[in-house]
C-alpha cells in the first residue's frame, strides 16, 4: 500500500534504508501521489525513478476486465522502466480472511493475477511485445550504471 510514501519523514526513512543497506527502493511520482497529501521534495535529482506505474483499476475488476487491462499494458509500455504491480495470490479461505470487506485487490482479484501472470497467454504476451522482465537485482545494476 506504500504506506513508506505517506510522509515525507516515512519516505526518507525508507531511503535512507535502502542506501543502508545496498538495496534499491520503489521510487515512482504516480505511487507516492496515491498516498501522501503533499508530495514536494520527496523525489531527489539523485533518484532512480521507476518511470511508469501500472495498476490494475477496481472498475476493471468489477466488469470482469482485468485481464483485458493486463493486456492492454502489453501493448502500451514506454520505451523506459515500467512496473506493472500485481497481487498474487490464492483465492482460498485464508486469503479470503486476510480480505474480507476488501474487493480491490482481495482473493479473487489475486488469484486472476496468479492464473494470467503463470498463462502461457501471459508469456506469449511479454515475447510478442518484446518485454523484458527484470529484477530487483537488475534495478540494483542500473543504479550502480547510473551512479558511476
Amino acid at each position: 500500500m506504500y504506506s513508506v510514501g505517506t510522509t515525507h519523514e516515512f519516505f526518507k526513512i525508507y531511503k535512507d534504508l535502502g542506501k543502508k543497506y545496498d538495496l534499491p527502493v520503489l521510487i515512482n511520482k504516480e505511487m507516492i501521489e496515491m498516498a501522501a497529501t503533499n508530495t514536494d521534495h520527496y523525489i531527489e535529482d539523485s533518484d532512480f525513478i521507476i518511470d511508469r506505474l501500472h495498476l490494475g483499476k477496481f472498475k476493471d475488476f468489477e466488469k470482469g476486465k482485468l485481464i483485458d487491462y493486463y493486456k492492454s499494458v502489453f501493448h502500451n509500455l514506454s520505451d523506459a522502466l515500467n512496473i506493472l504491480l500485481l497481487h498474487p495470490a490464492f483465492d482460498d479461505d485464508e486469503m479470503k480472511k486476510i480480505t474480507i470487506n476488501h474487493p480491490n485487490f482481495g482473493s479473487e482479484w489475486r488469484q486472476i493475477d496468479v492464473d494470467f501472470f503463470t498463462s502461457e497467454e501471459s508469456k506469449s504476451g511479454f515475447k510478442e511485445n518484446n518485454i523484458a522482465l527484470i529484477t530487483w537485482n537488475d534495478v540494483k545494476k542500473l543504479i550502480e550504471i547510473k551512479d558511476t
